[in-house]
């Protein structure tokens, strides 16, 4: 659809972090895409992974670990 949808992400230690993931197809395409925008008291990131349907199945919940594992030193 392209419309963003809200996900639940929760990074301890950080003021905010937000998510959106997004679906677009097209034909037989499809690709997926996941946004997180974190705020901490010292810094700002932007985390983006996209890829076809297939692939990102298979790698989004790791890859979802990771980021909600980030920690600043």
């Amino acid at each position: 659809t392209g419309e963003p949808q809200q996900e639940s992400l929760s990074i301890e230690g950080m003021e905010q972090a937000v998510a959106e993931s997004y679906e677009i197809s097209e034909a037989d395409s499809t690709v997926k895409a996941f946004v997180a925008d974190i705020e901490s008291e010292t810094a700002y990131y932007v985390y983006t992974l996209s890829g076809t349907g297939e692939v990102y199945d298979q790698q989004i919940e790791a890859q979802r670990s990771a980021v909600s594992s980030l920690k600043e030193k």
